[in-house]
């Protein structure tokens, strides 16, 4: 994918837009066309996310998780970006969510929500079927039901309410 940017890229990301963020945060982090630095592609990515780009959002966790740049890896921010990422229903963000999640790297495993978000990826979400396939046998039926249950409320639409309650 070759992005073009009227005033360039730099230009088009220090102006807000978001995929121009992301981007230039991208290229830091692997060393695309400009030295490798996780400090400045930590950033781009931030502002990105933040703007609301949640494949950069996706970024930032990854290099946190992994605490890229020689930092220490921080577990807490990452599942907290990953959560409102999968939240927005991006089906790698819930797959990632659910590794992190079944995994026990944020704490003790959670087999249920794990499994939860892999179904609100979708089967048809390769990853997500994956690891439907690997978490299913250690699951109990009790808690397979359980995440049948939390998936419905992962994926449930708030009621609108009514505009004009005293009409």
């Amino acid at each position: 994918l070759q992005l073009e940017f009227p005033r360039g890229p730099l230009a088009a990301a220090l102006g807000g837009l978001a995929i121009a963020q992301r981007e230039t945060g991208l290229c830091y982090r692997e060393g695309r066309g400009v030295p490798a630095d996780p400090v400045a592609a930590a950033a781009w990515l931030s502002r990105a996310a933040a703007a609301g780009d949640p494949a950069a959002a996706l970024s930032l966790a990854e290099m946190l998780l992994a605490g890229e740049g020689g930092q220490a890896p921080d577990i807490k921010s990452a599942v907290a970006i990953l959560t409102r990422t999968a939240e927005l229903g991006l089906p790698a963000a819930q797959v990632r969510l659910a590794e992190v999640l079944a995994a026990g790297t944020a704490g003790p495993p959670d087999l249920v929500r794990a499994y939860a978000l892999t179904l609100a990826a979708g089967k048809e979400f390769e990853p997500a079927g994956r690891l439907q396939e690997e978490l299913a046998p250690k699951m109990s039926k009790a808690q397979l039901a359980a995440a049948k249950t939390e998936f419905e409320r992962l994926t449930a639409k708030p009621a609108k309410s009514d505009p004009n309650p005293d009409d």
